[in-house]
């Protein structure tokens, strides 16, 4: 639970400071904007596509890959800096379970 509250306070910064950055970026280019109106439409195509980014990464999340090694005493599962070792007589079913399932948060 720890690492889910982790990720929403993270992405909720992370949101803040896109939200300022947006801010700032039109405070500073309103002048250069003006001078260029056809240049308008690139700097709300990099807002849309900067909130785009942010939303992907929230909801896809991001998870070290999943190293799987048969070796003689079992399993050796290993994600990032955790590993585990899992007999095979303790293994009694498996299933391929999708990116989507794998990287949900909930």
């Amino acid at each position: 639970m720890r690492g889910e509250a982790f990720l929403i306070v993270t992405l909720a910064g992370l949101a803040l400071a896109l939200l300022m950055t947006h801010y700032l970026g039109w405070t500073l280019l309103k002048p250069v904007l003006a001078d260029n109106p056809s240049w308008q439409v690139l700097f709300w195509a990099g807002q849309l596509v900067s909130v785009a980014v942010l939303a992907a990464v929230g909801l896809l999340g991001f998870r070290p890959a999943i190293r799987i090694t048969c070796t003689a005493g079992g399993l050796e599962l290993e994600q990032g800096a955790r590993s585990r070792t899992v007999s095979y007589d303790a293994v009694d079913e498996i299933e391929v379970v999708s990116a989507t399932r794998y990287h949900r948060h909930y």
